[in-house]
């Protein structure tokens, strides 16, 4: 995650491998209540979303550097316990896509940055290249969309903040301290 030196926006961008295809997307620019873990989520969605095409008799493996991620996933979490997650919309993609796979994915934890030369760790090696180097390319990757159809039933949104789907604290308090930030341009006025 990068933060826009001029608008101030962050830049949340992910990337999978697989079968010598690698995919680097980030989140739409204005998608404040984004952060790393929804880009952790979002990867594992396209990893999933991609294992439909692999053959009826081959399982397959997402490997993933989010530990959270994997833990909860490997829990089989119900609605109940994904009701107060930041990621709960991309979480219910998953398990919507898995439900419906002819061979659920298998996922397993592999530790970032090490020196281990296994193939786990190579491959996260090369995801985390595409999409730090996708941060440097004259092009931005492409933006995918916000799982709206997956969210609450009812959640907040704003046009300068987008989807709120976690604690509405954060928006609250940057929108207030621009309102405190803003040049007095008129004089107060008394009504009696």
């Amino acid at each position: 995650m990068i933060s826009d030196p001029v608008s101030g926006c962050k830049s949340i961008t992910f990337a999978i491998a697989t079968n010598g295809i690698a995919l680097s997307a980030s989140f739409p620019p204005r998608t404040h209540d984004a952060g790393i873990l929804h880009g952790e989520v979002y990867a594992i969605v396209t990893a999933s979303l991609l294992s439909f095409h692999l053959p009826n008799h081959l399982q397959p493996h997402i490997i993933s550097d989010h530990l959270n991620s994997v833990k909860l996933l490997c829990s089989s979490p119900s609605s109940l316990r994904l009701i107060n997650h930041p990621a709960r919309a991309l979480y219910r993609w998953v398990l919507d896509i898995w439900s419906r796979s002819p061979t659920t994915p298998m996922i397993s934890h592999v530790r970032a940055h090490t020196r281990a030369r296994d193939i786990q760790s190579n491959l996260n090696r090369l995801v985390d290249h595409v999409a730090s180097s996708s941060h440097h390319l004259p092009l931005p990757p492409p933006s995918v969309p916000i799982p709206s159809f997956f969210m609450d039933n009812f959640m907040l949104f704003s046009s300068s903040h987008g989807f709120i789907e976690s604690s509405i604290l954060p928006p609250c308090q940057l929108s207030r301290s621009h309102v405190e930030h803003l040049p007095q341009t008129t004089s107060p006025i008394a009504a009696f």
